[in-house]
């Protein structure tokens, strides 16, 4: 796949592509990832990130 990416006016806005890469940590180390089509994350409802401002 290739793609021409206009690198003078590709700003900060979110842009969805066609893949994404996923990786998980477990046990100190990374797993080997994939790429992924799902523009979706799952999240814990419990993350610090959720809270941050509490």
């Amino acid at each position: 796949m290739s793609v021409n990416i206009d690198w003078n006016n590709l700003g900060f806005d979110y842009m969805q592509l066609p893949y994404r890469y996923v990786a998980h940590w477990k046990d100190g180390a990374w797993d080997e990832g994939k790429l992924s089509t799902d523009p979706n994350l799952t999240m814990n409802e419990g993350s610090p990130i959720l809270h941050y401002g509490q």
